[in-house]
């Protein structure tokens, strides 16, 4: 029905196809940014509590 209605409005077929393999492809590309982000985010917190920690360690040793 969709693809009636695009070929009414653009006068010319979708081009679109997604085979069984593509939500898969999509879901892996969803894990696999989340777990970066996370880890991203991770890593920039240690360096973070690092830096304020060595800042601690100076202010409490004057």
């Amino acid at each position: 029905m969709i693809s009636e209605n695009l070929h009414i409005i653009t006068n010319h077929a979708p081009l679109a196809y997604l085979d069984g393999g593509s939500g898969s492809l999509i879901f892996q590309m969803l894990v696999a940014s989340s777990v970066t982000a996370i880890f991203a985010i991770k890593t920039r917190w240690q360096v973070l509590m690092a830096s304020v920690a060595k800042l601690r360690n100076r202010n409490s040793s004057q």
